[in-house]
């Protein structure tokens, strides 16, 4: 059987901008409800000076494409296209 490509983009413990047209899609994805939540990435994503947001990898990151970030005090799923790295 062929070994499948990898989906994933990022390393381990490597940090990651979102994009600023795919927030939104990243809020409904992972039910974000708190405003303040929702425009603290809106900032985040539109600031030029941001350090990014932590990358977490788990067993199947590799073979879906998605992987967690650490935004404030939640993580947040995430897909490799919606993201830049740093």
């Amino acid at each position: 059987m062929p070994r499948t490509k990898s989906k994933v983009r990022v390393e381990p413990d490597s940090r990651v901008w979102m994009l600023e047209h795919k927030v939104a899609d990243i809020v409904v994805r992972n039910r974000v409800r708190d405003p303040g939540m929702r425009t603290y990435m809106y900032q985040c994503a539109t600031n030029e000076g941001d350090v990014g947001f932590p990358v977490e990898l788990n067993v199947l990151s590799k073979y879906t494409g998605y992987f967690r970030i650490v935004c404030g005090s939640r993580k947040l799923w995430v897909h490799d296209s919606e993201v830049i790295r740093v």
